[in-house]
C-alpha cells in the first residue's frame, strides 16, 4: 500500500504538490486556531504572575491567593495547588520578582 502511494507520488510529483497545498490551505484555519490556543496557554502563567505581584501590594495575600485557587481548579483540575504554591512563593519574594520581571519583560 505504501509502495503504491510512493510510486504514484514519483510518477506525478506536480499533482502531489498541488494536492498538498490545497490540503494545507483547507486546514490553515485549524493551524491558526491551534497556534492561538498554544500561545494563549503559554501566556497565562506569566500574566497570572504579574497580576498577583501587582495586586499583592493592594490586597491581603491570603485573600488574593484564594481567588486564583478557585478559578484554577476549574481550569486545571488537580494542578491548581502547585500553581498557587508557586504564586505564594512569588508573593513572599515580590520585591525581588518585581525587578526580575521588569528585566525579563524588557528583553
Amino acid at each position: 500500500m505504501a509502495a503504491q502511494r510512493a510510486a504514484r507520488v514519483l510518477k506525478h510529483p506536480g499533482a502531489f504538490v498541488v494536492q498538498t497545498l490545497k490540503a494545507f490551505r483547507a486546514n490553515q484555519r485549524f493551524l491558526l486556531a491551534g497556534a492561538v490556543a498554544y500561545y494563549s496557554l503559554l501566556s497565562i502563567v506569566p500574566l497570572l504572575m504579574l497580576a498577583v505581584i501587582t495586586l499583592s501590594h493592594f490586597v491581603d495575600p491570603t485573600v488574593l491567593l484564594q481567588t486564583p485557587t478557585r478559578y484554577l481548579e476549574c481550569l486545571l483540575p488537580g494542578e491548581s495547588k502547585a500553581m498557587v504554591d508557586e504564586l505564594a512563593a512569588l508573593v513572599e519574594r515580590r520585591d525581588v520578582m518585581r525587578w526580575v520581571s521588569l528585566v525579563t519583560m524588557l528583553f
